[in-house]
């Protein structure tokens, strides 16, 4: 475990002058020739620490260069387009500052082309995402195309099988699933045949029946954002997040909705004004649709919940004529709070497994006024980091399984570099296994009472 000590190594200033600290390399293709313009990037993570990652674009003749100046060890990832993408073809190679005569081989992967079109003309306009087969449609960090005869070319993709999603605005999206490639390989899908989404439109209303002009109205799953990164506009629309605003006449519309992601809860819809009020969630029917949004004055809950031991919960507020478990709030501190309710009862609760049995609080919401609420957890369970280092952290063949299993499920933290780290957050104190490669061998080990958090490293060799 790790235990929050410090260690100071002292060396004379000669020494740090005589240090090369860079790294120096080249990039080439499997010929040989220099690969200009492709994207390095170097990982390095100290004991305990966040992930560092350095940025650099090879020149005319291949090279790069990294100025680090802290003798730590680092992985070096090196793609034509952007090293952190999964579909690219990446070399890698494990190097330390100092070392000035890196080499890496980067294969030229496979390309895929085709021709997007709308009502049998070109869309010259669209977003495009390429990720593994079980990976969803709706999400993504979509790659933005314009292109006036609406061609797509996909290039450098790295050997396998691969979901391609497409989407422009206004149409539904367009899903290719298992697209195989090898290196070298080029593939032409021909014409990719798009289709309109739904058309959403109404009217907001106040509770006097008069139209309310300049109110937003949204279509999504996000309610309650604070917390979560800025999207850009293409990832929205791949996600199914609408928003569009009210005319004169208190109308609005949405011209092409592709919001029901199979499998998922159906997504909701909304108004809100900044004096006005908002309106009751509803959620979205497939289809066309004709729907008219009430907005009401709303008020506020502010509320602190105790006993968190630095667990990152959501909160719920759940009224009885909502879908369930769709207001939620982050809490920063002990501390959160939700805008924009309509006056009524709300049922607010945490997102934690029914074992840990942390009642939930009703309280009454009035017009332009704030409610206080408090909850209590009072947890027996500690949060268990699993740290995995060394060469084989960086692979896709680590696989971490506790048994008994705990209350929740594993959250899987960004894989960078020497490390990977995964996290149990509910788990009672106890003996448990540990098995690195999906239950072929087992780790004993003990879960203590107490810290809060506690954390079992794991040492693959570099």
């Amino acid at each position: 475990m790790i235990d929050g000590s410090s260690r100071v190594k002292v060396v004379s200033a000669r020494a740090c002058m005589a240090r090369d600290e860079r790294i120096v390399g080249v990039v080439v293709d499997e010929h040989g020739k220099p690969v200009e313009q492709a994207h390095v990037l170097a990982i390095a993570r100290s004991d305990g620490g966040p992930a560092r990652t350095i940025d650099a674009v090879t020149d005319a003749q291949g090279r790069f260069e990294f100025e680090v100046g802290d003798g730590a060890g680092y992985e070096v990832r090196v793609a034509r387009s952007d090293a952190r993408r999964s579909q690219y073809v990446v070399a890698k190679q494990q190097v330390h500052s100092g070392d000035i005569d890196v080499k890496l081989i980067l294969p030229a992967g496979a390309s895929i082309a085709g021709r997007v079109v709308l009502d049998n003309s070109p869309l010259p306009d669209f977003g495009v995402t390429v990720q593994p087969p079980t990976y969803s449609a709706f999400g993504g960090s979509p790659i933005s195309v314009h292109s006036t005869d609406g061609r797509l070319t996909l290039r450098n993709i790295a050997t396998g099988t691969w979901r391609i999603a497409i989407m422009g605005p206004g149409t539904r999206h367009k899903i290719l699933d298992d697209i195989a490639l090898e290196n070298g390989q080029s593939l032409d899908v021909g014409d990719i045949e798009m289709e309109h989404g739904d058309r959403i439109s109404g009217y907001v209303r106040d509770v006097s029946g008069a139209p309310v002009i300049g109110a937003r109205v949204m279509i999504g799953r996000r309610i309650g954002v604070e917390g979560f990164a800025a999207r850009s506009h293409l990832e929205e629309l791949f996600r199914g997040e609408y928003e569009t605003t009210t005319t004169t006449s208190g109308e609005y519309v949405f011209d092409g909705v592709d919001a029901h992601e199979p499998g998922v809860a159906s997504p909701l819809i909304w108004a809100s004004h900044p004096t006005a009020g908002a309106s009751l969630l509803r959620e979205l029917p497939q289809g066309d649709q004709s729907i008219e949004l009430v907005v009401f004055p709303t008020g506020k809950v502010e509320g602190i919940v105790d006993g968190l031991q630095g667990r990152r919960v959501l909160v719920f507020a759940q009224r009885p004529d909502e879908p369930p478990f769709r207001r939620r709030a982050f809490i920063e501190g002990n501390a959160f709070h939700f805008d924009d309710l309509l006056p009524g009862d709300y049922d607010v609760s945490l997102d934690v497994p029914v074992a840990e049995q942390v009642p939930s609080a009703r309280v009454s919401v009035a017009a332009n006024q704030t409610s206080e609420v408090h909850l209590q957890m009072t947890s027996s369970t500690v949060r268990l980091n699993v740290r995995v280092r060394g060469k084989r952290a960086s692979e896709s063949d680590i696989h971490v399984e506790l048994d008994p299993p705990p209350l929740d499920r594993v959250i899987n933290s960004i894989n960078m570099g020497h490390e990977h780290l995964f996290i149990f957050q509910y788990v009672k104190p106890g003996n448990y296994r540990i098995s690195l490669d999906g239950k072929k061998t087992w780790t004993d080990v003990v879960v203590s009472p107490s810290p809060s958090e506690q954390t079992i490293e794991f040492s693959l060799g570099i």
